[in-house]
């Protein structure tokens, strides 16, 4: 299910394992979404959090990076979203850096459902039915 992303982080705000479960809750979702109008394509699962002490790793941020660019890649680029890479105990996401994440979010669910919305269907079934008539 959508959850609607936090595009407002400021320097004064604080990652937490809830903001980091909507993140990726809300990449599953995209790439559900995307999985229904484009050919299937593969995605990394990332683990949930469950405690304010279960802060995320680099290796947790760098899936959703690399998620975020399989959507971009496997589908369409709604967004010019730039890839952000993570190292263990180097610079941590700031602000910025989730405010980036979390409207390529948005850009890539908006642009989903346009699609959704305007896609067209053939009104007839191609191929032949076979007939029940043995010759």
């Amino acid at each position: 299910m959508w959850k609607e992303p936090k595009i407002n982080w400021s320097s004064n705000d604080f990652v937490n394992y809830l903001d980091y479960n909507r993140i990726i809750e809300n990449i599953a979702y995209l790439v559900d979404l995307g999985n229904s109008l484009y050919m299937s394509f593969p995605y990394k699962v990332a683990g949930e959090k469950t405690l304010y002490s279960d802060f995320p790793y680099a290796s947790d941020f760098n899936i959703i990076e690399q998620n975020l660019d399989i959507l971009k890649t496997a589908t369409f680029p709604f967004v010019n979203f730039v890839r952000g890479y993570w190292v263990d105990n180097g610079r941590t996401p700031d602000y910025n850096d989730l405010n980036r994440i979390e409207s390529a979010c948005i850009a890539f669910h908006d642009g989903y459902e346009r699609q959704k919305k305007t896609q067209q269907r053939i009104s007839i079934t191609l191929g032949r039915e076979q007939s029940a008539i043995k010759v």
